[in-house]
């Protein structure tokens, strides 16, 4: 009970970072899916199974390699663009990614949360290019690093589209404007929270807000949140 309480101490600032985040995921579906207008989902597709064979190089060739301390990312440790997609997908399917750590991919343990606050501050440096080797785009057969629990493409996807709900809605245009917007959000996640507290066997229903910053708390702590 105590570290849920402490989990959700939710920062204003927080949550206009994560959403600077996804507005810039948002943004580069949209100009992937642009390159090929007859066959978008084609491309996008195939886009995201390069950036999970980026994400599996990137955990052998950076977060694997041998002198890594539980310690925060350094500026030549951080992820491109895409791989960070790849990766703040995959924290939000904690069960599957709370057992690839204690398994396949212990060294992603040594990092205790997504650096949402850093990335959001240079997310519009990061390109796609890794400093890093990864196979060539449209190589067939190459297979790098560990092999994962769950199919990444898929979970990518599926944020994908909770993210084109949040843009839709009109919380990834400006975040920094909401102001006081985000400390209503606050208020109705802590009586969101509260309700499963009180009543964990009652049904209750998570809206757009609380699904939000459900995953808010995940990325902050991917391996305490499995029953989140």
């Amino acid at each position: 009970m105590e570290a849920q309480k402490k989990r959700s101490a939710i920062q204003p600032e927080e949550i206009i970072a994560h959403l600077q985040v996804l507005a810039t995921f948002h943004k580069l579906k949209l100009d992937v899916q642009a390159r090929a207008p007859h066959n978008p989902i084609g491309l996008w597709t195939a886009f995201l199974g390069y950036a999970v064979e980026k994400f599996a190089s990137w955990i052998s060739n950076v977060v694997d390699k041998e002198g890594s301390d539980e310690a925060e990312l350094t500026d030549e440790e951080f992820p491109t663009l895409d791989v960070a997609m790849v990766w703040h997908a995959y924290i939000l399917n904690p069960v599957e990614y709370h057992h690839d750590c204690q398994k396949s991919q212990k060294g992603l343990s040594r990092i205790k949360a997504f650096p949402v606050r850093r990335l959001a501050e240079v997310i519009d440096t990061l390109g796609l290019e890794p400093r890093f080797p990864v196979p060539a785009f449209g190589s067939r057969g190459v297979r790098i690093g560990p092999q994962f629990s769950i199919d990444l493409v898929a979970a990518v996807k599926r944020q994908a589209s909770f993210i084109a709900q949040v843009a839709a809605v009109g919380w990834t245009q400006r975040p920094k404007s909401l102001g006081s917007t985000i400390n209503t959000f606050i208020d109705r996640y802590h009586c969101f929270l509260k309700k499963l507290w009180e009543n964990p066997k009652q049904l209750v229903v998570s809206t757009l807000v609380t699904i939000l910053f459900c995953t808010k708390d995940r990325l902050l702590n991917p391996l305490l949140s499995r029953k989140l």
